[in-house]
């Protein structure tokens, strides 16, 4: 799930464990950033659904469903 998170957001590289899969997300990233065509255009929409104040209003809400039950 937090890869195609990443990639429906556009938030950056998922890759496994592999020191070989982590330096070629960073030097393809430095590639492009060398040559002018570093692409970066997260959804912010999708993003800020994560941050850590609207999650806390989330569990806020939650807390406060169950303690009226």
């Amino acid at each position: 799930m937090p890869r195609k998170l990443i990639t429906r957001a556009r938030a950056g590289t998922a890759t496994g464990h592999s020191p070989d899969e982590i330096a070629a997300a960073v030097l393809g990233y430095y590639q492009g950033w060398k040559s002018g065509v570093f692409d970066y255009a997260p959804d912010w929409d999708i993003i800020h659904h994560f941050t850590r104040r609207n999650l806390t209003g989330l569990l806020a809400e939650q807390l406060a469903e169950v303690s009226n039950m």
